[in-house]
């Protein structure tokens, strides 16, 4: 009984790994400025650590706002 409870639970772990894998979750990051600081995030991109994982990562450099003003004295 033993033995074939452990087959079916083994042939049901089999069908489920055998299925279609799930599109990767896209995800977009945003930096502030292309900087050497950020380099281990584009790295780890390029290696495929992300895919690995089942994402898509998009990463965007997006501009400043202009010059930094002092707001307290």
């Amino acid at each position: 009984m033993r033995q074939s409870l452990a087959g079916v639970l083994a042939a049901l772990l089999v069908a489920g790994l055998a299925g279609p894998a799930p599109a990767a979750e896209k995800v977009k990051v945003t930096l502030p400025a292309a900087a050497v600081t950020f380099a281990s995030l584009c790295h780890a991109r390029a290696a495929g650590y992300f895919a690995e994982e089942g994402l898509d990562i998009e990463i965007v450099t997006v501009p400043g706002g202009g010059t930094p003003r002092r707001t307290s004295r």
